[in-house]
């Protein structure tokens, strides 16, 4: 190794470096992308499974919270025929399928013989006048809200047709 002939004494203190190493020359230049190891198969059965439990959580809200009689509980049918004054003054749903028209009038109210979907029980029920908008058709089948009244009179508050 050649040494160029000191000039001065401050550079006989003075070498120049033979190479010059970057502090992270042992490092990979820019980012790089890592693979997960996941299969993108696994992502998109994973994505689908999540979209129908997201349809199936919309279709449950649009159906069963738009229930106008979801917070009643069912009509006791065999309760108010054994003994109706335990459920006196009680509103209850019921599935009902239209028997008869039993009479009345539009003004004061009219009676109708329903039976009941799950018991098979026909039950006497009065719809006020406030119902008249109703036209029931033998076999047709709707939700009720009862209400027991006074001497076991079943009044009608409300229909929904199904």
């Amino acid at each position: 190794m050649d040494q160029p002939p000191i000039e001065s004494e401050s550079q006989a203190y003075y070498q120049a470096p033979q190479s010059v190493t970057p502090p992270f020359a042992h490092y990979q230049a820019g980012l790089q992308a890592r693979r997960s190891g996941v299969n993108p198969a696994i992502w998109a059965v994973g994505g689908a499974l999540g979209v129908l439990l997201l349809l199936a959580a919309g279709y449950y809200v649009m159906n069963y919270t738009r229930d106008e009689f979801r917070t009643l509980n069912r009509f006791p049918v065999e309760e108010f025929m054994a003994d109706y004054e335990r459920v006196l003054g009680s509103r209850f749903k019921a599935n009902v399928v239209v028997d008869a028209e039993l009479g009345g009038t539009m003004s004061e109210g009219r009676l109708y013989s329903f039976r009941e979907e799950s018991t098979q029980k026909n039950l006497a029920v009065v719809v006020p006048p406030d119902q008249n908008q109703m036209m029931f058709v033998k076999g047709q089948t709707y939700t009720a809200e009862l209400e027991v009244g006074k001497g076991g009179i079943i009044y009608a508050r409300r229909f929904q047709k199904k």
